[in-house]
């Protein structure tokens, strides 16, 4: 049986660090979402699944799969790659992801069907990209710490490695990233969420800590999502430096988008006992979506809303998008998960 550990993000704080510095775990992400209002519009998923031999990474149109290319090691090894956002620049359509031979992880994105791998310097670990003017943007760490390129140009924004940036966008030419630092404060309660314009840092209030999983720019307010803890875990966005927790039990957001003056965002709370119920919030009101799992990401199209992530069946994790209410599963070979959704 195979059963993504995500379901059970509620049990251990720190598994959400694996999504901030791995592959989009949450969806990383860090997701990226359309505002288009196409009156007849055409659904783009990616994610990846699993072949009973690798990890292959794929994009839905509708629900069509389409696998992407990317270098495969011996046989012997088992190889992982994954398309955890797609973003559009310019008329092009770019699916970002990653792929891993041997233990190295390579940046890459791919147009149509044409790979095109990023260049980074030694031990860099960039984790979620984006397309601004066709100029590529990653976050990540470096040895000095959290970071972001712009074109392959390195932009520290801490030096300090114990913080983590995840999340990026770019708007008017301005870059943003957010994610948390530790404050080296004694104790468990030390995780201070944030996010920098450019390169200066913003701290978000919370109770004994937080995090921010996403981050969007609606007429140059920046918005930022993710979870806080009081006494329990909380999903919660940040309007500016103005949070708005979220009901729902031991929730967590991983995705946001704007629409309209209204902010949208999407993710888990702690449904029945064992179960992850996937949902997502217009303003502050919560709606359950069918299935046990997560939102990984969040559109809005037309009035629509549209969401990404997998849902479990009882023996596997299925790779699904939501309209509204209504779930769309997304055939796939074994196992896998939906990272990021677009509408064209």
């Amino acid at each position: 049986m195979v059963h993504d550990t995500r379901r059970n993000v509620f049990l251990v704080f720190f598994l959400i660090t694996v999504f901030l510095i791995g592959a989009n775990l949450w969806g990383e992400t860090t997701s990226y979402g359309s505002l288009s209002s196409t009156t007849t519009p055409t659904v783009y998923v990616t994610g990846r699944y699993h072949d009973s031999t690798d990890w292959v990474p794929c994009y839905w149109k509708g629900t069509k799969k389409i696998d992407l290319d990317f270098r495969r090691s011996s046989p012997k090894n088992t190889n992982f790659a994954e398309a955890n956002a797609i973003v559009s620049s310019g008329g092009i359509l770019y699916i970002m992801g990653y792929y891993e031979v041997g233990g190295p992880r390579f940046q890459c994105y791919w147009t149509g069907d044409v790979r095109t791998d990023l260049s980074y310097e030694k031990n860099a670990q960039p984790s979620c990209l984006t397309v601004s003017d066709g100029i590529i943007y990653s976050v990540g760490e470096s040895d000095n710490g959290p970071c972001y390129w712009k074109g392959g140009v390195r932009t520290d924004l801490m030096n300090e490695k114990k913080a983590i940036a995840g999340s990026i966008t770019v708007s008017d030419g301005i870059v943003y990233t957010a994610g948390f630092y530790y404050n080296n404060n004694p104790g468990p309660y030390n995780i201070v969420p944030c996010y920098w314009t450019g390169t200066k840092r913003t701290d978000l209030p919370c109770g004994k800590f937080g995090q921010v999983h996403s981050i969007t720019v609606s007429d140059g307010v920046v918005y930022t999502a993710g979870r806080n803890n009081s006494n329990g875990y909380i999903a919660c966005y940040w309007t500016g430096t103005t949070r708005t927790d979220l009901p729902g039990e031991r929730g967590m957001v991983l995705s946001i988008a704007v629409s309209g003056g209204t902010v949208y965002t999407a993710g888990c709370c702690e449904g029945k006992p064992g179960k992850s119920l996937p949902c997502y919030w217009e303003g502050t009101k919560r709606i359950e979506l069918p299935g046990d799992g997560v939102v990984n990401s969040i559109v809005v199209s037309g009035g629509a809303v549209y969401t990404a992530g997998y849902v479990y069946n009882g023996d596997r994790n299925v790779p699904c998008y939501w309209k509204g209410k209504k779930r769309i599963d997304l055939p796939c070979v074994n196992f896998g998960w939906a990272n990021s959704i677009y509408i064209q």
